[in-house]
């Protein structure tokens, strides 16, 4: 298991920029107990460090400082990553240690919390102590002496909340579509009312629908589409699934959520959405990452499919799901990963030039670069 320091401006360089922790992992009792290690000596701008528990395909993000507020000190942990929701701590302890110049401890001082609040698990939290009025003398008689400091944490959570799906996403979603509709959806459901196909872009798929209803619920169709029309190609879409489920949705507010759902049906799905102008889409696009998270957990082993997932979160802006995916890659596959990127942005770290070529190098490499120009014209 690693830690690793992490830096949001840029999330798909995680892995070139990590530098490891000594972080112990261990499961007990269906708990996981994650440590971190940081060191520092102590000068005129406190000490700030950034790092990761990372179990599965599930981070959170967190960033540790030493701060001062009129003339005392606290140690500051805030949660700074892309969730809804944080899994509840079973058990937080914190202990600051002052070293000599042989690297032995020479006073120590430790602190302990135990069922993080449960008022605490939603959006961004901080926790501050100073560890009962003893940390302010001990630091500025660091300070004084140039001395280094070793700050360790330890974090106990329940490997259930780890992996539970609503610890990372609030809201539920659109709710599925239910196996018979109310006698209101007679005008979508009765195909006997239809006057429209909706192919897909090669034209070999079809689904029928109504005018009236495509008028009623998007804008798009009324700028767009005739009245006379009674073929319409929807252009780059082929897959009869994406315009099912978007137009499931947009008539019925409902999901129908699909046996399997592929990155690139989800990004098809809310590519296809947004063109429509579906009412709410928010509703949609919280039903596609809860399924795309659930897709993860079971294909986590294939490095491809979560490559291409972390490709298609970025494009359709869905940060949970592209954590989910930095993740799952750092657990599983942070060997193979690098072997793929090498040669490009991850060789300095590689330090050799494995498999040059690659299927996904060449579209992980245009990702870092767009992602460098993009920062650089800031």
């Amino acid at each position: 298991m690693y830690s690793y320091l992490f830096s949001s401006r840029r999330r798909l360089s995680l892995l070139s920029e990590v530098i490891t922790m000594n972080l112990k992992y261990q499961r007990e009792d269906k708990i996981a107990t994650f440590t971190d290690e940081f060191e520092c000596k102590l000068g005129q701008t406190p000490p700030n460090w950034q790092f990761c528990t990372i179990f599965e395909s599930t981070v959170i993000i967190w960033n540790l400082e030493l701060t001062e507020s009129d003339n005392s000190y606290w140690i500051c942990l805030t949660q700074l990553d892309a969730r809804d929701v944080y899994p509840p701590i079973l058990k937080l302890s914190m202990k600051l240690n002052v070293l000599n110049f042989y690297g032995k401890t020479q006073k120590s001082l430790q602190y302990c919390i135990e069922d993080w609040p449960l008022g605490h698990r939603y959006g961004v939290f901080q926790w501050a102590t100073n560890f009962e009025g003893n940390l302010t003398a001990l630091v500025a008689d660091a300070i004084k002496n140039k001395q280094t400091i070793q700050v360790v944490t330890h974090m106990d959570f329940m490997i259930d909340d780890l992996s539970d799906l609503d610890y990372l996403m609030r809201d539920d979603g659109a709710p599925s579509l239910p196996a018979t509709l109310e006698f209101y959806f007679d005008a979508f459901t009765n195909q006997s009312r239809h006057d429209l196909k909706l192919r897909t872009s090669d034209g070999s798929q079809f689904i029928t629908t109504s005018h009236a209803l495509l008028f009623l619920t998007s804008s798009y169709f009324r700028e767009n589409l005739k009245i006379s029309t009674s073929d319409y190609t929807v252009v780059g879409v082929d897959s009869l699934d994406t315009i099912d489920i978007c137009l499931n949705f947009m008539v019925t507010r409902f999901y129908k959520k699909p046996a399997v759902l592929s990155p690139k049906l989800a990004f098809d799905i809310f590519t296809l959405a947004t063109q429509w102008n579906v009412f709410n889409p928010y509703i949609l696009t919280i039903s596609l990452k809860r399924q795309l998270f659930e897709e993860l957990k079971k294909n986590h082993g294939d490095l491809e499919y979560v490559c291409n997932m972390l490709i298609v979160a970025e494009d359709a802006k869905f940060p949970n799901v592209q954590s989910c995916c930095i993740a799952t890659l750092v657990y599983y596959h942070f060997n193979d990963f690098m072997r793929i990127t090498d040669g490009t942005w991850c060789g300095a770290l590689c330090g050799s030039w494995w498999n040059p070529i690659h299927p996904l190098k060449g579209r992980l490499v245009e990702r870092r670069e767009g992602a460098d120009d993009h920062w650089r014209n800031r």
